[in-house]
């Protein structure tokens, strides 16, 4: 550690970028494969919607490359991408993942970019670290917080039912931030909240919502990350949120009164609390379609891809009536 004077750069943060073990196709696949192999817990307990334990899923943090190459860095070089294996009893799940995040890219909201690459019989999510910046030429890490951590919560108390953040908390946060950034990060949480509700997402507890701090004391809320729907494990898992949708905690009960307290507590007029659900609930169908059909997707996930895509644009399409 160095403590310096401010805007006063480290003296090493440039000579010592660059520092990377390159690991080659067999070193991958051996790295992959025990990920996959020694998966944690996720089985929790059935009928609470939860996928995830603290420091639940297997999953590593690499360097990528200009040239698509994997490696472990040293010095101040930052990883750039999180990679984790498909999870043993929740099939799909990657895939799950990948089209959740793409559909709310597709349907406008910021969330991070994925892809699913394939080693040997090993299928691999790859999360784009967007905690993570090129300057100069050089990565640097931005800093960012969960919002447990914003809130100075324990994180095994993530999930509101476990006394931990529910919306109004959240509001209480985020009405400290500068004025530009509260107003988009209140909009960006709202858009958040009906997209998981629409999908069927149980897991979106304060963890899984993080700030991005930047220069001057300016934080933004920052894009949506570990997004998947329950929908295809049947009633394997119950429906319950991960977070009180105003009285509301199954996401097949929510209605219009509910959202009405969400939009009241986030301090966004009801007019316009109203539109954007219309609209996220016109976009997010074609967008998971959309996501299915893209190339991206790997030839023997395809059909998958489309059944989950049919199934969240039924669930939507039911939310209608």
């Amino acid at each position: 550690m160095q403590v310096l004077p401010e805007d006063t750069s480290p003296s090493d943060t440039a000579t010592r970028q660059g520092d990377v073990q390159w690991l080659t196709d067999d070193d991958v696949q051996v790295l992959f494969a025990g990920l996959a192999e020694h998966p944690a817990d996720w089985d929790p307990g059935r009928d609470t919607g939860r996928w995830s334990l603290a420091g639940a899923q297997s999953k590593v943090a690499l360097f990528r490359g200009p040239d698509g190459r994997w490696g472990v860095p040293a010095d101040s070089t930052p990883t750039t991408h999180i990679l984790k294996p498909s999870i043993p009893g929740l099939r799909h799940h990657h895939l799950n993942e990948h089209l959740c995040l793409r559909a709310a890219r597709l349907a406008g909201l910021p969330a991070a970019e994925t892809e699913i690459i394939t080693t040997g019989d090993l299928e691999i999510l790859i999360s784009r670290r967007y905690d993570r910046a090129q300057a100069d030429g050089r990565w640097v890490r931005l800093h960012q917080e969960d919002l447990c951590q914003a809130l100075a919560v324990h994180p095994s108390m993530k999930y509101q039912s476990d006394g931990g953040p529910g919306v109004a908390d959240i509001a209480g946060l985020l009405r400290g931030l500068a004025g530009p950034d509260r107003l988009a990060s209140t909009r960006r949480f709202f858009d958040a909240l009906v997209f998981n509700v629409l999908i069927g997402a149980t897991d979106a507890h304060a963890k899984n919502y993080s700030l991005l701090l930047g220069a001057a004391s300016r934080a933004q809320l920052g894009p949506l990350y570990d997004v998947a729907t329950v929908l295809p494990y049947g009633e394997r898992y119950g429906h319950r949120s991960a977070m009180k949708i105003g009285d509301a905690w199954e996401l097949d009960q929510v209605t219009r009164k509910d959202w009405t307290q969400v939009a009241t507590k986030l301090g966004i007029p009801a007019e316009e609390a109203r539109s954007r659900i219309a609209t996220l609930r016109d976009a997010v169908p074609e967008a998971f379609h959309r996501a299915a059909a893209e190339p991206a997707v790997p030839e023997q996930l395809q059909r998958p891809a489309e059944q989950l895509a049919g199934l969240v644009a039924s669930h939507v399409d039911g939310r209608r009536r």
